[in-house]
């Protein structure tokens, strides 16, 4: 409906991150939506990109348009609650300040860069969940409970 160009790339050995999926996926459903919104015509492009920076132990996910981009007055206001240029379409403003506050609460960023004319890309920045325990390996605390016990039974079972 909104275009015919969606591009899909997701980097190999990204790792999971740790938090709510729901939340996180309604983070990138309100970001592609904008995107859709954004868009001025069908010919232009939306594109979603993944990317893990190892040294920094983060995940990124870009969502990208070549819709109209914002103004220099929008852009400083479009985190606010309330705050909509899509009044004629029915937005209540709420969001982008939504998406923020559930990734500061995954303890990471969003951050945005838009040119009008241009387009804009929103990145959501979150840190990669810590590595799991290879199969087969028995945490500290638990090889030293079961050691004490053969039975597995403990005291007092």
């Amino acid at each position: 409906k909104y275009t015919s160009h969606f591009h899909l790339q997701l980097a190999q050995g990204v790792p999971p991150v740790k938090g709510h999926g729901q939340q996180l996926g309604q983070v990138i459903i309100n970001l592609l939506m904008n995107a859709c919104q954004a868009l001025p015509d069908k010919r232009c492009a939306i594109s979603l990109t993944t990317s893990f920076d190892a040294e920094e132990g983060v995940v990124s996910i870009c969502v990208c348009d070549e819709g109209c981009g914002m103004s220099r007055e929008d852009s400083q206001r479009i985190m606010e609650p309330f705050f909509t240029t899509k009044l004629d379409d029915g937005g209540t403003g709420l969001g982008l300040s939504i998406s923020e506050s559930i990734v500061k609460e995954h303890a990471g960023f969003l951050e945005f860069s838009s040119e009008p004319g241009r387009g804009t890309t929103f990145t959501v920045k979150i840190p990669a969940a810590e590595a799991l325990p290879s199969e087969g390996a028995v945490p500290k605390a638990s090889a030293a409970q079961a050691g004490s016990d053969p039975s597995g039974a403990g005291a007092g079972h």
